[in-house]
């Protein structure tokens, strides 16, 4: 795993980048004094304060930051640039490649939600060069020219490569090939489908080296760049036969989020032998870090069934469903046993209690919402996996998509 280290020029700029960090689940801390202060965090963000510094001082600033820090060829060092090129651009690109093992930086500075965008290497604001915005008359920084090559110019007299987003893969290769040559390369990026692209292009050509951006270009890196800890797999237990949950279930198997594992009611009442299969087969299942869905219910028309299976079980509806109820806590909770889980969702509080009462835990802490009607916290006694609690008809369609993102994002908070 690559170290991951984050240099901004300004505070703001700082938090802005690190919140990107943070929304895939790192914490991240922002290191405001001098000595560079370490932290415990996944994330570092250096704040340099150097955007209105005269040249030469940026300079010093960012050596020290890269001294510390102790770079080698396995760290990616994220440069926060502003999307507008406000500050020592130059000079502090001088500065990271003088003093790092790396001949070559990437810099996408495009930020497409604020209308912040890097065409055909001029970098435009809401459709226009920078120089026509107010960026131009800034009382500290102000922009002298669209073009970035020309900006950069300005501090550096490293060359400039321009390319678009299906181009980097093959300017990263030619710029490999030639290390005695220290080189920019600029990208292209107008969309964030094209941040996401170049997003990708770096976390597959490289190990370790120097991304320049703004936040837009933060949000786009793949998590597997940075984050260190392993994702642990969630697991749904879904009881309810709501028509709302059977299309939230339909919704994540769709998009891959999950391995959908359906239990069959028959087999629970007549097969003593189905919860060994079951826990066999759902653990095989996570073991191979997939998120799991154990649904009871493949359609909302098995409602209409279950006075039938009610006489056929010479059960009451309501002996019935506290069957099923107890097989799927009781499989919940031997699966909670044997798995690293990062969170448990239950459709259904029969399912849930059922678990608990399993499980040997007397109280459940809340802890906050996920999503509106779907709280979260822990119960005791079964050490830090989130439990989630949510009735069969509330939610969105992607509900359960959602709560096993949360789950994955939050579990190493």
């Amino acid at each position: 795993m690559s170290k991951f280290i984050v240099i901004a020029d300004d505070f703001t700029g700082a938090n802005d980048t690190g919140m990107q960090f943070f929304n895939q689940g790192c914490s991240v801390s922002v290191s405001l004094d001098k000595t560079h202060t370490e932290t415990q965090s996944d994330i570092t963000v250096y704040n340099t304060d150097s955007r209105s510094m005269p040249p030469d001082m940026a300079k010093q600033v960012i050596t020290s930051v890269t001294t510390h820090c102790a770079i080698d060829n396995a760290t990616f060092i994220y440069k926060k640039i502003d999307a507008t090129f406000r500050g020592n651009i130059g000079a502090e690109i001088d500065a990271l490649l003088g003093s790092t093992p790396f001949h070559f930086a990437v810099l996408c500075s495009a930020l497409p939600d604020k209308q912040r965008t890097v065409e055909k290497g001029k970098c435009l604001y809401r459709g226009q060069g920078v120089t026509r915005s107010e960026f131009a008359t800034d009382p500290k920084t102000p922009v002298v020219s669209d073009s970035i090559a020309e900006i950069i110019a300005c501090q550096s007299a490293l060359p400039v490569q321009c390319v678009d987003a299906a181009g980097l893969a093959a300017a990263i290769c030619q710029a490999r090939a030639h290390p005695e040559n220290k080189v920019i390369i600029v990208v292209d990026a107008a969309t964030n489908d094209d941040l996401a692209r170049i997003g990708n292009t770096l976390a597959a050509t490289l190990d370790g080296g120097i991304l320049i951006g703004s936040s837009g270009l933060a949000a786009h890196l793949p998590a597997g760049m940075y984050l260190k800890k392993p994702d642990y797999p969630s697991l749904v237990v879904a009881g309810s036969i709501s028509p709302v949950t059977i299309n939230q279930i339909a919704r994540a198997a769709e998009e891959g989020v999950a391995t959908v594992y359906f239990v069959d009611i028959r087999e629970i009442m007549t097969n003593l032998d189905y919860m060994d299969q079951c826990v066999t087969d759902i653990l095989g299942i996570l073991n191979k870090g997939e998120n799991c869905i154990i649904q009871s219910s493949k359609s909302a028309a098995e409602r209409f069934n279950i006075d039938a299976n009610c006489k056929l079980y010479e059960m009451s509806r309501s002996e019935f469903a506290d069957y099923i109820s107890g097989f799927l806590g009781n499989l919940a909770s031997s699966i909670i046993h044997r798995c690293q889980l990062s969170g448990v969702l239950f459709t259904g509080g029969d399912i849930a209690i059922s678990c608990a009462a399993a499980l040997g835990s007397k109280s459940y802490t809340i802890k906050g919402e996920i999503l509106p009607c779907i709280p979260v916290g822990y119960l005791d006694g079964v050490g830090r996996v989130f439990i989630a609690t949510k009735a069969g008809s509330h939610g969105d369609d992607d509900a359960i998509v959602n709560v096993i993102e949360f789950f994955r994002k939050e579990y190493h908070r």
